[in-house]
């Protein structure tokens, strides 16, 4: 259930060993106790464990504790049981299983009846009462400014800005107020009974080290504590990575807090905190400081850090510093800060240097991404992605794109949403939602030129999947994968779709998909051969096009473009009979021809299917396709279409994403598109701009494996077009089953 490199999350607190017991409190239950020989084995388990992987504890524990592999199982299920811990990859399910709220897995409301009504709730309060009057006073400009950021630059904050802070959060004035015959002096906040139960602390990152800034009890003066604090235990305290050169810490003491009211003492200590923190935000704005307010830390591990007293409780931390405005990096780093991380729609993504002798990009990320909330119980609680490129950090910001994809893909936008393949009218996007690019059209802007009582924007289809269907236009991007013929799910796959930081640069990835895919099945099943790639556009390929011939693999590059450049590369061995097919489309032949090898590649690295397959009625999902393929069915086919001809390209290079999107208005007259709203509510603000294109009569290739309705007008045309440029037809039947890698 745990691999290896899971990162493993403490959900323990409040950890007491006394004896040969252990008293632990869990997610919704305080005071689980323990005992036995491996009392302290756990206690060393949840003490460190936390941000470790799997592996690094399953060592340490070994060496220290001589503890097995089947004990360390044994007891890693049973704190996973208890809510005492959890791995990245199985946070969703953690969350959902204890009913946390806010879940900690970051993942919003935990089904779509909470984020409807959160909607319907923001859309009540818009209706009611007039705009509020603004004054032009300059506290209404510093309150104008306030915004929360969590992007610093690696840059230290003078101390006297620390100490202003400091000042300006909890600090006291000269004005006094008399208390039993003694002068108290007022503070920057109100505090009920003048107890001022609450802490306020500082640490300043200084070289590699932290100092400690101590307001005293008096709200005086700054004291700065002895000890400096390492950095690792303080990156440690907090659930993600990230610059702090400052970190405010408010804590409450407890004692203080209730010795004058008791009980609700403490819920006005919060209230104070939450006074704290908002000068604090003021004065930061004041100070050309940035800062954001953080609630993923651990309690206990900031308490040991700070030298907490057992009864002195953290409840607010806040990180400081100047923003990272670097050009690149900042749409780079806003990428991975809103969506990549502990709690975040894609929690894990490693990348791999890779073998260039056989790769043409040089790393490889992978990693998984949570399931939208519609979904989620379905199936595998995460959803595998993966992508290449020869810079590290843009391979994993491309994976994490993929994942931000795949979870938009189960997101439905009102009034459309996926449904039942039964009921295609309700079931399905409806067109009032869709958008245009077209010349002379802004980006993007609401149509209504649908309606669904109107005949014109049904396609009939006939027997799809077994059954007679009325289809929206478009809708068999929508098609359900039936994983069980007794309880048929729907799921929303991401076919169209693309997650870019521009709108035009999503909505050209997402058509180019499109029309990718509808290129390879047209020429497969049109059985006549495309013009092979002139080699010029393989030139930077040719020593990993070597190195797989090597080992016995033919590499070959067909031009399959039809409106925008597409490559197909296919990769053959004569002696197994294999054969793994690509497919992929970019602004130019030769970029195209990289992407495609690289899928090629990675399938002839990554294929370890031993089922097989050998007629077209087994092939129901992806990984039957590779494996129908991969024991030699087709190949004499394969062989011969890929071989190709000599007969000149009909698509020239694109220089940017604009013109490429003006030629596909050209061809189409508009294209249609659906901008997917990750609510920023509730996730943030978006880095990427994600959206699905449909584009009228264009077939896709993942619609009902294994029966592809080839009765579209388009598809037919265009196979027809392909005839007419090819005098040589195939001594072979074109197969019934398309490849796919």
């Amino acid at each position: 259930m745990f691999v290896q490199d899971d990162t493993i999350l403490v959900l323990a607190q409040r950890i007491r060993h006394s004896g040969d017991k252990l008293k632990v409190d869990a997610i919704g239950e305080a005071d689980i106790e323990m005992e036995g020989d491996l009392v302290e084995v756990i206690q060393r388990f949840l003490q460190t464990a936390h941000l470790k992987t799997v592996y690094q504890m399953r060592k340490i524990l070994w060496e220290r504790h001589s503890m097995k592999d089947d004990d360390f199982d044994d007891m890693v299920f049973g704190l996973f049981d208890l809510g005492l811990m959890t791995t990245a990859r199985h946070m969703g399910l953690t969350a959902n299983k204890f009913a946390m709220n806010p879940p900690v897995a970051g993942l919003t409301f935990r089904t779509m009846a909470d984020y409807r009504l959160i909607v319907e709730r923001m859309k009540m309060d818009q209706d009611e009462g007039g705009a509020l009057s603004k004054s032009d006073s300059q506290f209404d400009e510093v309150l104008g400014k306030r915004k929360s950021i969590r992007r610093l630059a690696n840059t230290q904050v003078e101390e006297r800005l620390v100490q202003q802070m400091i000042h300006a959060g909890y600090g006291a004035m000269e004005s006094t107020m008399r208390i039993l015959e003694t002068e108290i002096p007022n503070r920057t906040i109100p505090s009920a009974g003048a107890l001022y139960p609450c802490r306020l602390r500082a640490l300043y990152k200084c070289d590699d080290e932290y100092k400690t800034f101590l307001l005293s009890h008096d709200g005086k003066r700054v004291i700065m504590q002895n000890d400096c604090v390492n950095t690792d235990d303080v990156d440690e305290s907090f659930l993600q990575k990230g610059n702090r050169p400052v970190i405010f810490v408010i804590s409450i003491d407890y004692e203080m807090a209730t010795v004058k009211y008791g009980a609700r003492g403490w819920q006005y200590a919060l209230i104070e905190a939450g006074h704290i923190a908002q000068n604090l935000n003021l004065q930061a704005q004041q100070l050309d400081l940035a800062l954001c307010e953080i609630g993923g830390f651990r309690e206990d591990a900031i308490s040991d850090v700070l030298n907490l007293q057992e009864l002195e409780i953290p409840v607010l931390s806040i990180i400081c510093g100047y923003e990272q405005k670097a050009p690149r990096e900042k749409v780079r780093n806003d990428i991975l800060f809103a969506y990549h991380g502990y709690g975040k729609i894609v929690p894990f993504v490693k990348c791999i240097d890779r073998d260039d002798r056989f790769h043409p990009y040089a790393y490889y990320a992978s990693g998984f991404s949570v399931w939208a909330p519609e979904h989620r119980g379905y199936e595998e609680p995460t959803i595998p992605i993966g992508a290449s490129a020869d810079d590290q950090e843009l391979a994993t910001i491309k994976a994490v794109a993929e994942g931000v994809e795949r979870f938009a893909a189960g997101i439905p936008n009102e009034p459309s949403y996926v449904g039942s393949a039964n009921n295609a009218k309700s079931g399905y996007l409806h067109p009032v939602t869709l958008q245009m690019y077209a010349f002379g059209t802004q980006i993007p802007r609401d149509i209504k030129v649908f309606d669904p009582d109107h005949s014109h924007d049904w396609y009939a289809a006939s027997q799809w999947g077994g059954q007679k269907q009325a289809l929206v236009l478009g809708d068999f991007l929508f098609y359900p994968y039936v994983k069980d013929k007794e309880n048929r799910i729907a799921f929303a796959n991401s076919n169209g779709m693309a997650a870019y930081p521009t709108l035009e640069g999503s909505v050209r990835r997402a058509a180019y998909e499109l029309l990718e895919r509808e290129a390879l099945l047209v020429w497969w099943h049109s059985g006549v051969r495309p013009p092979l790639v002139n080699e010029e556009k393989t030139t930077s390929l040719k020593s990993v096009i070597s190195a797989w011939n090597e080992i016995g693999f033919n590499i070959r590059f067909l031009e399959i473009s039809i409106e925008v450049p597409t490559v197909a590369c296919v990769a053959l061995n004569p002696a197994s009979k294999v054969v793994v097919v690509s497919s992929a489309s970019d602004l130019t032949i030769a970029q195209a021809c990289k992407q495609a090898l690289d899928e090629v590649a990675r399938s002839l690295t990554l294929h370890g299917d031993t089922r097989e397959i050998s007629t077209p009625e087994e092939v129901i999902d992806m990984m039957d396709h590779m494996s129908y393929f991969w024991h030699g069915n087709e190949f004499e086919f394969a062989d011969w279409w890929s071989s190709g001809t000599n007969e000149k390209a009909v698509v020239d290079d694109i220089a940017s994403d604009k013109d490429a999107l003006n030629q596909l208005v050209d061809a189409f007259e508009a294209l249609w598109y659906v901008t997917y709203s990750i609510p920023e509510e509730i996730y943030g603000p978006q880095a990427l701009t994600v959206t699905r294109v449909l584009l009228p009569g264009v077939t896709s290739l993942k619609f009902g494996y294994g029966e592809q309705d080839l009765g579209l007008p388009r598809c037919v045309a265009l196979m027809k077009q392909c005839r007419e440029r090819s005098s040589e037809k195939s001594p072979h039947a074109p197969p019934l089953v398309h490849p796919m890698a």
